[in-house]
């Protein structure tokens, strides 16, 4: 693995601009979502920014405000999909603080656009009835004409976390139906379908990163699986050549259960060519100074030459960070 080039997506201000949603169009543009606030979830004020390139991220668009309401912080982390009737559907969420609910107050929302993101539909759609909390990342799909809303949260009266996706059958427009994937482990998840239909999910708990597999079209998932790959915020991307990529957050080792104050390498990067059931780690395509945990969230696409393209935010210091876009040659053997 070799990063060949870097180039800086956001600029102005001293801001905290983090948790890039990245997605190729079919016309071949590329289309990019952030969150831009004054830090990381301690003040109640970031707004949605979409930004958009025409030369395969070499130059971006001047950003444009999708969501903002004062007194609440917006995200959309990595999840936007071009659906098959070619409209965009994308997740975003905000958080305010509350005296009742001790994670916060959340809201959930689809935002679907009809000309590639030049224009937007907001709905919100949860928290969903019997949520204490919801949250939502990583990739909408499509599935067998049903679409997918990955996410997590708690239900009322439980304390553990559940990990799973909400099930739309009208393309969208209502998400009856809850499927778990997990519980105990955290929300942050990420899946791939494969050629043959199978699926792979890759799951944050803590600074540890799990495993499930689904070969039924996720009527049932295996157990999760700790892997020996120290990550947060997974993003997946299948090459053509069939090989997966695992693009995460590297923290150090330690308790899995500790949070603020953990140490983050950067931006890892990992392989495998059996689905899913094996990895090797490659070299870190981002390095973060002094370890600082506040960084990464990558989002991954296919390059237009025979390379990859990871979003990422460079690690937040002195009250500044930016999304940069890496363009990385995989070399295969």
């Amino acid at each position: 693995m070799k990063v060949v080039k870097r180039v800086t997506v956001t600029t102005g201000p001293k801001r905290h601009r983090a948790f890039p949603g990245l997605l190729r169009l079919r016309s071949g543009e590329l289309l990019l979502t952030y969150r831009e606030g004054s830090d990381h979830w301690k003040t109640d004020d970031a707004v949605l920014q979409a930004t958009r390139s025409k030369d395969d991220g070499e130059t971006w668009s001047e950003p444009v405000t999708l969501l903002s309401e004062a007194g609440w912080g917006f995200s959309a982390h990595h999840g936007p999909t071009q659906l098959a009737d070619g409209s965009v559907l994308a997740p975003a969420m905000s958080l305010r603080k509350s005296h009742v609910e001790p994670r916060g107050e959340y809201r959930v929302y689809t935002l679907r656009s009809h000309d590639e993101g030049r224009n937007w539909d907001i709905r919100q759609i949860g928290p969903m009835p019997g949520w204490r909390w919801q949250n939502q990342y990583g990739r909408i799909m499509e599935i067998d004409g049903t679409l997918w809303l990955p996410g997590g949260g708690q239900r009322e009266g439980e304390e553990f976390w559940r990990n799973g996706y909400f099930v739309s059958y009208d393309n969208g427009e209502s998400w009856p139906e809850w499927h778990t994937l997990c519980t105990g482990l955290q929300d942050e998840k990420d899946m791939l379908e494969f050629a043959d239909q199978s699926l792979l999910a890759m799951i944050r708990s803590g600074r540890e990163t799990y495993r499930s597999c689904s070969s039924d079209r996720g009527k049932t998932w295996t157990v999760p699986k700790k892997l020996p790959i120290f990550g947060q915020c997974p993003s997946l991307l299948l090459l053509p050549s069939g090989t997966t990529l695992f693009a995460y957050r590297e923290v150090e080792s330690g308790n899995a259960k500790e949070g603020v104050g953990f140490r983050a390498k950067g931006v890892g990067l990992a392989v495998s060519n059996d689905r899913g059931r094996s990895w090797s780690v490659l070299p870190r395509m981002y390095d973060s100074p002094e370890g600082n945990f506040d960084c990464a969230y990558p989002s991954m696409v296919l390059a237009r030459t025979n390379e990859v393209l990871c979003a990422y935010y460079t690690t937040f210091r002195d009250g500044d960070s930016h999304i940069e876009l890496a363009t990385i040659h995989v070399s295969l053997r």
